[in-house]
């Protein structure tokens, strides 16, 4: 979270505690990702998973985690350089199960490749090698996310009118302006946009 709060140029007050220690996250952390292109998306993360916790820590924990089935997408993080990582999967997976995270797309995100000795940053699939310390990896972390997050986003041209610069200052806000030129009708945009503002500013669409 906090490599990727540094590759959007966020504040650093915005950056989560972290430490290698047991419950170093306790409390669920939310974060705004905003990217260069307009598109951003809320990053959360939760507690760490352990086994066999004591009694009166899983309600604790169960509610922290539940969060987890109104995901659009898991990220799934592994220190792929801890000789029982397969196991500690294993826990997360179970865990998950518990608490009724099922069906939720998962992006597989093998961290510390480079203290195991694994090449990376590589991609296959939805698994991902990264080195999250030397910031490699991210880029292409970022492109799988946006795969799945973004999918369903429309890429149009508008021709906008010139009284209305209240709606091309929005869209250069909130969407990803591919092309602009100025016409004798108006500002004419080639733009990639998601389905929820493409529906609200359907009338100045005039193709794709």
């Amino acid at each position: 979270m906090n490599e990727l709060l540094n590759k959007s140029g966020q504040q650093e007050e915005k950056q989560v505690f972290e430490k290698d220690m047991l419950f170093a996250t306790l409390d669920t952390s939310v974060r705004q990702i905003k990217l260069e292109d307009n598109k951003n998306f809320l990053l959360t993360d939760t507690v760490g998973f352990v086994s066999k916790l004591p009694h009166h820590l899983v309600k604790a924990f169960r509610s922290t985690l539940e969060e987890a089935r109104n995901a659009d997408l898991l990220l799934h993080v592994v220190d792929v350089s801890n000789e029982e990582y397969r196991h500690m999967m294993n826990v997360t997976h179970a865990t998950l199960h518990e608490v009724g995270v099922e069906g939720v797309p998962t992006v597989y995100v093998y961290n510390k490749a480079d203290l195991a000795g694994i090449p990376y940053p590589r991609v296959n699939g939805d698994s991902l090698w990264v080195s999250a310390k030397e910031g490699r990896g991210l880029d292409e972390l970022i492109e799988m996310i946006k795969q799945h997050l973004f999918s369903g986003h429309v890429t149009c041209r508008m021709m906008v009118p010139f009284d209305r610069g209240d709606v091309v200052a929005y869209l250069n806000d909130h969407a990803t302006i591919l092309e602009t030129a100025y016409e004798e009708e108006g500002t004419l945009l080639k733009i990639e946009l998601g389905k929820v503002d493409y529906d609200r500013f359907e009338e100045f669409v005039i193709g794709k």
